[in-house]
């Protein structure tokens, strides 16, 4: 949760102990995967080298590390796909499995439903005390839970996570966003979280709180390149699946210091939480990139996507040095996600519907500019819209353009339309961006604070937060005033 850094975790294993060659020619694949089965509490060393893997490399435990020795001393190649490795998959929609999901990297967990308490009484946004329906005896201050609420037949939980301001899709909506936090008290039946609510809490959505506490965490990649094939880019959903690294319901987990080349698909988070992506680079060859038509020359789906919930992960100091279909990608309820300290050669921030809701863009040099706003997620699909949910914020974001408010864009395979249909909640916060466009504040509604970014304090609203936080939890621990 940013209180402590990256671990610095002890090597117990090599992979060369394995029977790994690192000579670009012969398959690694067993090597790896007999490493990352003995390991226990510890790193895997990746020696420089260059090494061949056609199976995907799964990490279903805590306290694993696999650690190169640096991104251009150790590449991982992948020859194959996802589609020969694994095989088609259940490909809904029409398109390949492997377009949106999977990576030869898959760090998967489990999270179970152990339900504690119903809450039995309303909080608003911004509250931190929850009373519950009878004292629960397993509950205890430190206790990592979360609060889980359903969107009923009226829609008024999806409505709600667009600040009231519009209905957020027709869609079956179960589990779109749950909220973590310790508790830092139990008083009788009631609660005390560590963290204010980032939403409310009412009794139509069935509010109860549940016992979180994924089957893995303290999973580290590190150092390291993954490189696929120098192909060209097979085009927008028909990805074979040339996928980096997915985390599936894990938490307090990092990728750092990593290049991936040739990708479909660069980092794919799905339910993970407080988990860091820091310095990574994505990257392609020069004749990878194919027309996309309304979407310009592209080389590739998603660089990086938070989905299915993923809550409260930190990527920070990217470069995409390529562009994607969806360059940075909220997603199905994703909250509380933090991109800083980023460049790309035009980026966008796709938000691709179901409720992506509080995240945080600051401290991002977009390039051109002229795509920044550019979402899909089922196409003009107004079952799940709008692309966004409520208090995106977008914070020192330089462009070579000038930056308007998000619009939504419909397109088709031949035209570009700029339509009616809000991009949106009014509900965000724009401040400290490339523009040429007047201010416009309001509490309730746009917060479009035109300031020149350089002359912008803070430039990292993450970093500044965090910083009161931490100052804030060290004046409660010592005992000392605010």
């Amino acid at each position: 949760m940013g209180e402590d850094p990256i671990p610095d975790v002890p090597v117990k294993l090599n992979v060369m102990e394995f029977g790994a060659k690192g000579d670009g020619v012969t398959d690694d694949s067993e090597a790896f995967l007999k490493a990352i089965e003995a390991i226990e509490n510890g790193a895997i060393y990746t020696l420089p080298g260059r090494y061949i893997i056609t199976q995907v490399l799964e990490i279903n435990k805590s306290n694993v590390v696999l650690r190169g020795a640096g991104t251009d001393a150790t590449v991982l190649y992948f020859p194959k796909h996802l589609g020969d490795v694994v095989g088609p998959g259940d490909a809904p929609f029409g398109t390949p499995y492997w377009s949106w999901t999977g990576g030869f990297i898959k760090i998967v967990g489990r999270s179970t439903r152990d339900k504690l308490a119903s809450v039995v009484e309303e909080a608003s946004q911004g509250d931190s005390s929850l009373g519950l329906f009878r004292f629960a005896p397993r509950l205890e201050s430190g206790q990592m839970v979360w609060l889980h609420q359903d969107n009923p037949g009226d829609g008024s939980y999806l409505k709600h996570l667009h600040a009231e301001q519009m209905m957020g899709g027709s869609y079956k909506a179960t589990d779109v966003a749950r909220f973590t936090s310790r508790v830092k008290d139990v008083q009788g039946s009631t609660i005390v979280l560590e963290r204010p609510l980032r939403t409310d809490v009412r009794l139509i959505w069935g509010p109860e709180i549940h016992y979180y506490a994924p089957s893995v965490r303290e999973v580290g990649i590190e150092n390291l390149t993954m490189e696929f094939p120098e192909v060209k880019y097979s085009g927008h959903h028909k990805e074979p699946g040339s996928n980096g690294i997915q985390a599936q319901d894990t938490a307090d987990c990092w990728i750092r210091n990593l290049k991936f080349l040739n990708a479909d698909n660069g980092i794919l988070f799905r339910e993970t939480r407080f988990c860091t992506v820091k310095d990574i680079y994505f990257g392609a060859y020069e004749g990878r990139a194919v027309d996309g038509g309304y979407l310009g020359m592209i080389g590739g789906h998603h660089a990086m996507q938070t989905a299915r919930g993923a809550e409260d992960n930190l990527f920070t100091g990217f470069e995409v040095d390529a562009r994607f279909v969806h360059d940075i990608s909220v997603a199905q309820g994703a909250s509380g996600n933090v991109f800083s300290k980023g460049k790309g050669i035009d980026l966008n921030f796709d938000h691709h519907r179901r409720a992506p809701f509080e995240n945080l863009f600051t401290d991002i040099v977009a390039g051109k500019g002229d795509r920044i706003w550019l979402s899909s997620g089922g196409g003009g699909d107004t079952i799940l819209s709008p692309h966004s949910g409520a208090r995106e914020t977008f914070w020192n974001i330089q462009v070579e353009a000038s930056i308007d408010w998000p619009a939504h864009t419909f397109y088709s395979e031949s035209s570009v339309y700029h339509g009616d249909q809000p991009w949106g909640p009014d509900q965000m916060n724009l401040v400290g961006i490339t523009t040429i466009k007047d201010a416009t504040m309001s509490q309730e509604r746009r917060w479009f604070e035109a300031i020149d970014p350089d002359k912008l304090f803070p430039q990292d609203l993450h970093l500044a937060q965090l910083a009161r936080r931490l100052r804030n939890l060290r004046s409660v621990t010592e005992g000392t005033a605010n």
